[in-house]
């Protein structure tokens, strides 16, 4: 078995820096860098750059990690594997700027722990596996995904929690990811972008008030489904993954978003979340 190698302390030190991990989580995972004992073998942490293994990959990793009740340890490895994808970065020519954004990821990820649970922590290894094995990337505002085997053609457009999303950030964003597209992904320049999000929720549009910026955002969609018993708006909206429709009652007013909200859903509403293509001519 050949052993994993650990990337060099400064290099990964460097890499937390650059994509503004916060302090806490920094000398976290830079203590266990320096001092874990590696037990996996390299051709397992190669797997998390397959598509097609990386489920598996996850799942041998977490065995191997044991308890990891923060996730420190587990964020230590898909750091280094984020070192390891600059590599793949510079022989393809993406830009430092793509790099260093798509992999910021990590940091909004252990800072929205904090905000949902009080504390740092990772709880997000089995998306961030997208990033590292290069099949999405952020550009500009938003976030690109490529195609994924046996689903729909097309490029699946995601939403940084961190993401203005005003009109012109979208159209900025949307055409430079075209052209990254077209340069880097040459066969899927012109695919259609989806993009499936409580944003797109069509009991918004009757209680939001008009010149909404999530309206305005809706308008940029043909929206194809509705899934009305999906909870993920409770994650983005009141910053906790746990709350269920239950919880209601003690659901945060901390916004005026946030207050509309809890009063439709006492009201017998549902938010759920839309399916929409985008349509881009709306953007000009």
């Amino acid at each position: 078995m050949q052993k994993l190698v650990k990337v060099p302390e400064t290099v990964f030190s460097e890499f937390c820096r650059e994509i503004d991990l916060p302090e806490e989580m920094r000398t976290l995972t830079e203590t266990c860098n320096r001092t874990w004992e590696y037990k996996f073998d390299a051709e397992l942490s190669r797997d998390f750059f397959d598509e097609e293994k990386w489920d598996i990959a996850m799942t041998g990793v977490q065995e191997i990690l044991g308890e990891d009740p923060d996730g420190v340890k587990i964020l230590t490895l898909e750091l280094q594997c984020a070192v390891r994808a600059h590599a793949y970065y510079q022989n393809m020519g993406i830009s430092e700027e793509i790099y260093r954004e798509t992999y910021k990821c990590f940091s909004r990820f252990v800072r929205e722990h904090k905000v949902s649970y009080g504390r740092y922590g990772f709880d997000r290894h089995g998306w961030a596996k997208r990033q590292i094995a290069m099949k999405i990337f952020r550009i500009g505002e938003l976030e690109y995904q490529l195609p994924v085997p046996g689903e729909e053609p097309e490029i699946g457009l995601h939403i940084p929690s961190d993401a203005k999303l005003t009109r012109e950030n979208i159209r900025d964003s949307v055409q430079l990811a075209r052209a990254f597209l077209k340069h880097f992904y040459e066969p899927y320049a012109q695919l259609p972008m989806s993009c499936c999000t409580w944003l797109l929720s069509e009991p918004l549009s009757k209680i939001l008030p008009e010149g909404s910026h999530i309206l305005q955002f809706q308008e940029l969609f043909c929206v194809k489904k509705m899934y009305p018993k999906e909870l993920a708006f409770m994650e983005w909206l009141y910053q906790n993954r746990d709350y269920t429709l239950e919880d209601v009652d003690r659901l945060p007013e901390r916004t005026s978003l946030q207050r509309l909200v809890k009063k439709h859903l006492k009201d017998g509403g549902v938010i759920g979340e839309g399916y929409g293509i985008l349509q881009e001519d709306r953007l000009m």
